[in-house]
């Protein structure tokens, strides 16, 4: 009996010394919970550490503004992510979308507070790591969204840029005044992604690339109206500045951009000028007869042309490198004359002329300059008049002091509807006139005057 009481005292004795040899268990870093998360500010870097196997940290995140919210780690674990909203309810998650194995979150988020919960992907796993918090809400420098967009000028502008942070975007709004062409781009050193959205926010084109080095490019013809173009990068990791790009031809656009808004060709020849990325101009020709229809261009460019029926339908084209030419035998009828630049980055001026069988005598000349009764300080005086429909070459005359007084110089052969005087003497009054003639006959204008000083 005593030797079994002194066993249990001897026993009672041992495991409290064993108990009283066990350390007391290490403090937890972060919160595991919402209620016990760690405050942490919008743009930060936490370290935390897994420990023991099966632990997780929450980290609490008050955002004070809409904006782009980007959390991760860096650590040489496998790490687990998930996004909460201020109730704690998980809005996103996420395992390897960072470097490494490192989880990755990357959001458009409203002002408010949200929590993030990080965890080892496997429940055995510990380790130690940095939580890392990014967002744009005082450096953005354009609207992540088509309501916080940034205005731009949507003829011809220019905007710089920066993608600041993992999965940043810019939005451009551009306010249409009239149906026009509308080309937008970026320039940089990064691989940028463009996407053309309506007015509701609706994307309706989108690019990758098009544009120089690895820039998107988006021309398209476009009815009045508001749009908006988003810019991002391929490589959501990718960051750095840009420019954005808008050029457009509705506002001074010399010739319409397809059938329906085509110029009227008149006259032996017209100017066209072609002047942004894309721009194509149109001219409705009519063919009074059946017959030979010849048409070309004179540039410094390398200038297309397509040869359209009332349909807007393609007849024939040409690409010659350099000015094209078109001869076709046609019906009587209503065509179309598709002009543009063979590459689509080159601007600049052309003439076009249109050569078709006339049935009657050409309209008589409007005369444009120098106006009537004006005065000139230049002995050589430029003389400028509108064509006429069906001319095949003008004759122009010039009396002095009457329309029946001295002739000072006349030209019965021009094929264009300009003409310069050779000098003339100072101090008098002269009077000019112009005839656009074909075969069928000429048709003269009016007089005007104008004087020499």
């Amino acid at each position: 009996m005593r030797s079994i009481t002194r066993f249990v005292i001897v026993s009672m004795f041992l495991i409290s010394a064993v108990v009283g040899m066990v350390e007391p268990a290490l403090a937890d870093d972060h919160g595991d919970t919402c209620a016990t998360a760690t405050n942490v500010s919008p743009s930060s870097n936490t370290n935390g550490a897994i420990s023991p196997a099966g632990d997780k940290d929450v980290f609490k995140i008050q955002m004070p503004s809409d904006g782009q919210l980007i959390v991760t780690t860096n650590s040489d674990m496998d790490t687990y992510g998930t996004l909460r909203d201020s109730n704690c309810i998980s809005i996103q998650t996420d395992d390897s979308g960072g470097t490494g194995a490192n989880f990755q979150i990357s959001r458009w988020v409203s002002a408010g507070t949200y929590y993030v919960e990080v965890r080892h992907y496997y429940s055995t796993g510990t380790g130690n790591y940095v939580f890392h918090v990014e967002s744009d809400l005082a450096t953005d420098d354009h609207g992540n969204n088509c309501t916080t967009a940034s205005i731009a000028n949507a003829h011809m502008s220019q905007a710089s840029g920066n993608l600041s942070v993992y999965g940043d975007k810019d939005f451009f709004r551009l306010d249409l005044p009239s149906d026009g062409l509308v080309t937008v781009y970026s320039t940089s050193n990064m691989d940028t992604v463009g996407e053309l959205r309506d007015s509701n926010c609706f994307s309706i084109q989108y690019a990758d690339g098009g544009g120089t080095g690895s820039n998107f490019l988006i021309s398209r013809e476009l009815t009045q109206g508001t749009y908006y173009v988003e810019v991002r990068n391929y490589y959501k990791t990718d960051k750095g500045p840009y420019v954005f790009h808008v050029e457009s031809d509705f506002a001074d656009d010399d010739h319409g951009n397809n059938c329906a808004t085509s110029t009227s060709y008149s006259g032996t020849s017209m100017a066209g000028q072609l002047s942004v990325y894309g721009d194509k101009d149109f001219f409705q020709i009519v063919m009074p007869s059946a017959g030979s229809f010849k048409a070309f261009s004179t540039s410094n460019m390398d200038t297309v042309g397509v040869l359209r029926d009332l349909n807007c339908f393609t007849i024939t084209s040409n690409d010659s490198s350099g000015d094209f030419t078109i001869e076709q035998n046609l019906d009587a009828g209503t065509y179309y004359l598709e002009i543009h630049n063979y590459y689509k980055n080159e601007t600049g001026s052309y003439n076009v002329s249109v050569n078709v069988p006339c049935q009657a005598k050409p309209a008589a000349p409007k005369l444009t300059k120098p106006t009537n009764g004006s005065t000139s300080t230049k002995t050589k005086v430029k003389l400028d008049w509108n064509n006429s429909n069906c001319a095949a070459r003008y004759q122009v005359i010039v009396r002095q002091n009457s329309t029946t007084g001295p002739k000072m110089q006349e030209n019965k052969n021009l094929t264009t509807s300009q003409f310069t005087t050779k000098s003339l003497p100072k101090n008098k009054t002269y009077y000019w006139q112009v005839k656009a003639c074909n075969a069928k006959g000429c048709k003269a204008s009016a007089w005007w005057s104008f004087k020499v000083q």
